[in-house]
């Protein structure tokens, strides 16, 4: 294989790479994962690869905390698959929202489907907080947030809006950002 082929295999293979530890680590019996299964993987993959300033991971905070606000479409698959996990060193914690208050004080932000009529007024609430705005509403990462998991012929895939990123202050991995689509308000 030459060289001019490899960034494209990198490419392709990359996803399966990053959420190989998740999928993994289930004693479940093989089968096809569920689209949250795999957005779960990326939640789990985006808490391991974007950095949060020092400040937004004090040591009064023991565990990095992933905020679900709205309906939650994972149940407990989420839970099931992130428990004892670490992200920056940190256990997870999910927690259940229903306010843009409790959602702020979150790491990663999962902004649910339910909430689409209430996406302008979220995102203008948690713009320039130390968080990470995610969600599979779609026209998200356009509209402000900051990763989008876009279903696009049966597959998820990452849009990463930077200028969201650096109103908040965090930084993306470049492992995150070779696999996603970068787009502009």
């Amino acid at each position: 294989m030459t060289t001019r082929h490899q960034p494209l295999l990198f490419r392709l293979l990359l996803p399966a790479l990053l959420l190989w530890p998740l999928l993994a680590g289930s004693n479940a019996p093989a089968t096809k994962p569920t689209e949250f299964t795999v957005k779960g993987a990326y939640l789990y993959n985006c808490a391991r690869y974007v950095h949060w300033p020092e400040s937004a991971l004090g040591a009064q905070t023991p565990a990095l905390v992933i905020a679900i606000l709205g309906q939650d479409p994972f149940g407990s698959e989420l839970d099931d698959h992130l428990h004892d996990r670490l992200a920056q060193g940190r256990p997870l914690r999910i927690e259940r929202v229903e306010s843009v208050a409790a959602a702020a004080e979150a790491h990663l932000v999962f902004i649910c489907a339910s909430e689409s009529e209430r996406l302008p007024a979220l995102l203008r609430a948690l713009r320039g907080r130390p968080c990470l705005t995610v969600s599979d509403i779609p026209g998200f990462a356009r509209a402000g947030g900051i990763v989008e998991l876009a279903r696009e012929k049966r597959r998820v895939r990452l849009r990463i809006n930077r200028a969201g990123e650096r109103a908040a202050g965090l930084e993306i991995s470049s492992r995150l950002l070779q696999i996603a689509e970068i787009v502009h308000e």
